[in-house]
């Protein structure tokens, strides 16, 4: 499941979907704190000369913070 969800968020052109998975990717890597490739996947989101740079930083964030308090 991880890594469908990780294929939408690239696959995806409406930015609006996009934040809407980052919410969702974001509440699973609270249930699966080992989940292989996630930060791997930020970083290289984050680094993309589009509009998905954008979406990679806010999800990094939420990752960051949904993860800080378990």
């Amino acid at each position: 499941m991880e890594g469908f969800l990780l294929q939408l968020f690239q696959s995806e052109g409406d930015s609006r979907v996009r934040r809407s998975l980052c919410d969702v990717i974001s509440q699973v890597s609270i249930l699966d704190e080992n989940w292989p490739g996630l930060y791997d996947f930020m970083i290289a989101a984050c680094s993309q000369p589009t509009d998905v740079c954008v979406d990679g930083m806010y999800l990094l964030g939420e990752v960051g913070y949904n993860n800080e308090s378990v």
